[in-house]
């Protein structure tokens, strides 16, 4: 299984366990990020060149740190 796999279903098991509903956003938006990359992934092996590619960059380093700190509040929110 693919770590992208992996992280959204942790990430789903984790909002489901905690309650936290903004979780589901959070793992909606950073799949729908990996398609996005995948498309460009695509695009650069049949030779066109997308601009967009330091936008995806940009967008999935503030996915990660947003899932980062949502995490961090689901995992608070167990003990407290």
């Amino acid at each position: 299984m693919c770590t992208n796999t992996r992280q959204c279903l942790f990430f789903f098991y984790l909002a489901i366990y905690t309650l936290q509903s903004m979780l589901h956003i959070a793992v909606i938006i950073h799949a729908s990020l990996y398609v996005l990359m995948y498309a460009y992934y695509f695009l650069c092996a049949i030779g066109k060149r997308p601009w967009w590619k330091r936008l995806i960059t940009d967008s999935d380093c503030s996915v990660h740190f947003w899932l980062c700190m949502f995490t961090y509040y689901a995992l608070l929110s167990l003990y407290y």
